[in-house]
């Protein structure tokens, strides 16, 4: 089954909806926020921790782009051409759609 991967947990967001695509799994956490600093440790054991989930990424997974948008651009640029899929919330209909990224190019 394919998993979901949020690029952000925040506090304000019910990502139950997502589910249906697959188990959720978030590459950082609420608290997460870079540094403007190079050397920062703080950078570091976060990037450390961003990359060991995204690890787990396969090509029919799914991405919900959430919190720091500087994390949603990081997230992005690692995955690279493994990024197929993105669920898109839509507030209308208070549900996600797939957005396939190869159909848009």
């Amino acid at each position: 089954m394919p998993k979901v991967f949020i690029t952000q947990e925040t506090t304000n967001i019910d990502y139950t909806p997502a589910v249906q695509f697959g188990d959720l799994v978030f590459v950082s956490g609420i608290h997460d926020r870079l540094s403007p600093h190079p050397n920062s440790l703080n950078n570091a054991n976060i990037m450390k921790r961003v990359c060991s989930a995204l690890d787990q990424f396969e090509p029919d997974d799914y991405l919900v782009c959430s919190g720091s948008p500087a994390m949603m651009a990081i997230v992005g640029n690692l995955l690279g051409e493994k990024l197929h899929n993105v669920l898109i919330w839509d507030n209308r209909e208070s549900k996600y759609f797939n957005l396939e990224l190869e159909k848009l190019i």
